[in-house]
């Protein structure tokens, strides 16, 4: 709308017309006169209402209308009075009159339909100020039909001009949920001291922006910047950076809640940061960087290591801020378990392109594609670089990869079983656990022979993460997809032309290849194949005998090794007990091991050799 309309300035043309007897037409793009007095001019009202929303706003005149005498060379103007006993139906207009483009009938647009009253010459007119629509709402219908307006008429929009709004509107939802507009928000809810100081970075970036006195001045700088669109008219976008208390329009938006939680309620804390959006990720650091465990290490002198290193912590917090859906009215929420994981909740959805997942066959695939280069926000996230908080689109998930193939983490996965979230989890340890020693170490002369001998850490590794990868996909957890784009295809290609990765063809693309794991070194028990080989004994083994036997035939067939039992202990121990030991439980299960093995070696099931090792009879390690 023209912010310099008057309507008293309106109503003094028509006025001055009527008493001069000389016609000014007041009719044009934003001004509209209606006589009410039948129910089709209702309708047309209706949809000059639509028109107006539609296109820029405007006033709606009720109760003057335009005359021509039969005869008459010229029209001028009748004050026939606006009756008040039709009110309802203009205060109707705004809930449930007009349908979006979903066909659903809208329940309220009253902030955008206003009216008041006037009088002339004894009469009430009534003015309805429309306000053009904001654009995620254009375009809604009535009476099953577009309408905009063009000069003084109300016209239907066409199909093609309708296609194109959607294809917008579905960018903008997707892409620009940022600079959704705030109701009921003036410019001066901002601080021209964090406009300055976003001034500044640009000013040490090589811009030649102006410093500004006031919020006042800033108004030019602020459109440019997509933070408002007028003095009355701020985006989530400028709220979320320049806020003087911008809990108070976006509520939970810029919202970050932090909670330590460990094993007991000794020591819990909890934060809820509720300040504009630099200050909000500055504090959720500091919160989560003081509570991460710090270990000793002996390597320098004994110096500290955290649990979780500074970059991804920063990073996460950073990407979760830069790429949540700033229309759903929820905080960021970070848990932080100690020895266990950090948890960062994120409003939104992955785009499905972002998606790959099969879960109709026995091997379940659900994976996170990295190097897509979109986000939900881009304007926020091109200004979150100029802060360094963030560097580039998607390095987050690079970020995790990187960190878990470097042994810093354990595989991170995102929980999508949440409507409208995302929960990633980044767990605490090392992707080269006990679990992947055992299970690499009862396949390594297989592996080895495949490579060709040179089995390094950076096969450990993939390994590895496609390992936990599987494990996690079953369990309706989605993983990062390991691909060219992180940086790993050398080491892919190694794999897979030696067939120790094997491409699932019904899930891949052209552009997107998924690999998993072999079916032999994907396995990581052989109960049927053991009692294939030990069948003529008609033996009936209890589970504690059949997890013996089979880490002892998993050496035996593809390391060509003989094992102890105080070899197995530390397998069997793990299975029972996890990764930390009680040294009572430990040296009381090697006992049952041994005594164990005793009796499957006097059971002609196992063999020794001088030193006392053990292997499956029936395998031939020769």
């Amino acid at each position: 709308m023209d912010n310099n309309l008057d309507i008293s300035k309106i109503l003094l043309e028509i006025n001055n017309s009527i008493a001069s007897n000389i016609f000014n037409d007041v009719e044009n793009h934003y001004v509209e006169l209606k006589d009410l007095s039948t129910g089709d001019k209702w309708k047309s009202f209706n949809e000059s209402v639509c028109a107006f929303l539609n296109t820029n706003g405007g006033f709606i005149i009720c109760g003057i209308r335009e005359v021509q005498e039969k005869g008459a060379t010229k029209k001028n103007y009748v004050v026939s009075g606006f009756d008040k006993n039709n009110e309802a139906k203009l205060v109707e207009l705004a809930k449930n009159t007009f349908k979006d483009d979903s066909d659903n009938f809208i329940k309220d647009i009253s902030e955008y339909i206003h009216l008041e009253y006037h009088k002339m010459f004894e009469k009430d007119i009534a003015v309805i100020k429309l306000f053009p629509l904001r654009k995620d709402i254009k375009y809604i219908k009535y009476n099953n039909a577009y309408w905009e307006r063009q000069l003084t008429s109300d016209v239907k929009i066409t199909d093609h001009k309708l296609k194109e709004q959607k294809e917008y509107k579905n960018d903008y939802l997707y892409h620009a949920k940022e600079l959704r507009l705030i109701d009921r928000c003036s410019v001066n809810e901002l601080d021209v001291n964090k406009v300055n100081d976003y001034i500044y970075r640009l000013r040490n970036a090589g811009s030649s922006e102006t410093i500004k006195k006031d919020i006042q001045e800033s108004i030019n700088f602020l459109e440019r910047k997509n933070c408002l669109q007028s003095a009355n008219q701020i985006s989530t976008l400028g709220l979320l950076l320049f806020g003087t208390n911008p809990f108070d329009k976006l509520e939970y938006r810029t919202e970050i809640d932090c909670y330590y939680k460990p094993n007991t309620n000794i020591g819990e804390d909890k934060k809820y940061f509720q300040n504009d959006l630099i200050k909000n990720i500055e504090d959720a650091f500091v919160f989560v960087w003081n509570h991460i465990k710090v270990g000793r290490t002996q390597l320098n002198g004994g110096q500290s290591l955290p649990e979780f290193s500074e970059k991804l912590i920063r990073e996460v917090i950073n990407n979760a801020v830069a790429h949540r859906d700033y229309t759903i009215n929820k905080p960021i929420t970070i848990i932080i378990s100690p020895n266990n994981n950090i948890s960062i909740s994120n409003p939104g959805n992955f785009k499905q392109k972002m998606l790959v997942q099969n879960s109709r066959t026995p091997l379940k695939i659900r994976r996170i594609k990295a190097g897509i280069v979109e986000t939900q926000n881009p304007k926020l996230a091109n200004i979150l670089k100029l802060y360094d908080k963030i560097e580039s689109l998607g390095i987050g998930i690079s970020t995790l990869v990187s960190e878990c193939l470097e042994n810093n983490i354990d595989v991170p996965y995102y929980n999508l079983s949440i409507e409208e979230q995302i929960n990633l989890v980044i767990p605490s340890g090392k992707l080269i656990d006990l679990e992947i020693e055992f299970w690499l170490n009862s396949f390594n002369g297989f592996i080895t022979d495949k490579l060709n001998g040179n089995f390094t850490f950076e096969h450990k590794a993939v390994l590895a993460y496609f390992f936990k990868s599987q494990k996690l996909n079953a369990e309706r957890k989605y993983t990062i997809l390991l691909s060219q784009n992180n940086n790993h295809f050398a080491v892919l290609n190694e794999l897979i032309s030696c067939g120790l990765l094997v491409e699932l063809i019904y899930v891949s693309t052209e552009s997107t290849p998924i690999y998993v794991l072999s079916s032999i070194i994907s396995k990581t028990t052989f109960f049927e194949t053991i009692n294939t080989f030990v069948n003529e004994t008609k033996t009936e083994f209890s589970n504690f005998e059949l997890d013996i036997l089979n880490i002892i035939y998993r050496n035996n067939y593809f390391n060509k090794k003989w094992l102890k039992p105080s070899n197995i202990t530390p397998e069997i121990y793990y299975l029972e007990n996890g990764k930390y030991i009680d040294p009572k439980k430990y040296e009381s299960l090697g006992r049952k091991v041994r005594a164990v093995c005793t009796h499957l070696f006097e059971s002609d099931i196992l063999i020794k050799n001088k030193s006392g090792a053990l292997a499956i009879k029936t395998l031939d390690l020769k």
